[in-house]
């Protein structure tokens, strides 16, 4: 693949392996017992459901309930992706997983996503991508890491993944935004017009 040349940057891009831990994971939301339906009821996302609602029991648990006996209801209290079929993956290289930089997801001869990481690539792929926290499942959660992670999976044996990694993070969000505009990656499109 041709790499954008862009002033004071050499962007060396190398492929990592993307490891999947476990698959087709349903049901994600149904692990959120942080919260009970009243707790969550008393958020100004879930007032208009207040007055048809009054158990105290896990959020997750009763909205399962819900499902199962074919009340879509459920769905009210879920973004746009929290009832998906994920996946946890991640990368396992140590020389990689520490460091920070751009990463790109590759699919079918195409740049599918562009992202950044100022933390580290575990965090940000392991962590945040790769293992959907069942509270991302909700209204009030991080539907692009739900909406990311289902993309991923489904796709998940012809995906490739590839960073360049940056000991100096001065300019990245730009470069970012050079690489975005340069490909126009569609999940990037995505993720932007539906969350």
């Amino acid at each position: 693949m041709k790499h954008p040349e862009l002033p004071n940057y050499k962007l060396n891009f190398s492929q990592i392996k993307l490891h999947q831990f476990k698959y087709n994971l349903e049901n994600t939301f149904k692990d959120y017992k942080s919260k009970t339906i009243n707790q969550t009821l008393d958020r100004n996302t879930y007032k208009n459901l207040k007055n048809k609602i009054e158990f105290d029991i896990p959020l997750g648990e009763f909205l399962f309930k819900l499902k199962e006996k074919g009340d879509k209801s459920y769905i009210n209290f879920l973004n746009n992706y929290g009832d998906k079929t994920y996946s946890h993956f991640g990368i396992i290289e140590s020389d990689v997983e520490n460091k920070k930089g751009i990463y790109y997801y590759y699919l079918n001869d195409e740049i599918k996503y562009i992202g950044i990481t100022k933390d580290n690539f575990k965090k940000r792929i392991n962590s945040g991508y790769g293992k959907i926290s069942p509270k991302n499942c909700y209204k009030d959660g991080q539907s692009t890491n739900c909406h990311l992670n289902w993309l991923i999976s489904s796709s998940f044996k012809n995906i490739k993944f590839f960073v360049y990694i940056m000991d100096e993070l001065e300019g990245i969000e730009n470069l970012e935004k050079q690489l975005i505009e340069k490909y126009n990656p569609s999940w990037n499109t995505q993720l932007k017009i539906k969350t």
